[in-house]
This record gives C-alpha cells, sequence and structure tokens, in this order.
C-alpha cells in the first residue's frame, strides 16, 4: 500500500523485499534541509551499526514489522550506513531502552 510506512513504530523488525532481517527500528526522525523523513535501523546480532533508511522505502507494514521495498544486497549498498542524516528525532530509544518521545505522522513531516 501507498501510505503504509505511516505506520512505522519504534522496536518493529525491519525486513528486506527477499524476506532477509535488516535490524530493528530504533529511531524516527523528521524530514531535514535536502534530506528526506528517515529511521534508524539497528543491525542484527550477525552485523553491528545502523542504517538510515528513508520513509520512502518501505513497502508496507504490519503490527511487528516493517518490510522494505529492497533486497537484502540493495539495502546494503544504497549508502544508508552513513553517518546520519540532518533531521530531528521525533521518537527513538534511549539509553534504558524504552521509546520516547511524540507520535507523528509522518505523512505530515514535510518542511
Amino acid at each position: 500500500m501507498e501510505d503504509d510506512y505511516q505506520d512505522v513504530k519504534i522496536g518493529q523488525d525491519v525486513y528486506s523485499s527477499d524476506s532477509r532481517k535488516l535490524g530493528e527500528v530504533r529511531a524516527i526522525f523528521r524530514a531535514g534541509a535536502n534530506a528526506p523523513a528517515y529511521f534508524e535501523v539497528k543491525k542484527g546480532f550477525m552485523s553491528r551499526g545502523e542504517l538510515f533508511v528513508p520513509l520512502d522505502a518501505v513497502l508496507s507494514v504490519d503490527r511487528d514489522s516493517c518490510y522494505l521495498k529492497y533486497t537484502y544486497q540493495e539495502c546494503l549498498k544504497a549508502g544508508w550506513e552513513k553517518e546520519r542524516p540532518h533531521g530531528e528525532a521525533i521518537s527513538e530509544i534511549g539509553a534504558e531502552g524504552k521509546a520516547y518521545g511524540e507520535e507523528i505522522d509522518p505523512l505530515s513531516m514535510e518542511q
């Protein structure tokens, strides 16, 4: 569905289009100057680091999972591992492992 990405939530597992788990949503960010809205994915057990995935890369979302439009290899080659793009965190997991921040509609994050 076209607007499923608006349901991306902290703690959801993130999967590629070929059903490989990339990690877990750790933070969601507002769009910044010249940057789309995006979310941070903490990579899984076998990989370390983060991915900073644009919200428009989301294909669909269900209660516990977020599915991307791209294969696992495409996700790894997309340049999403580079430093965090500009933007304001609107929801994220703090040091104690609990989510905090306001609940927002990502469709309204355009500046």
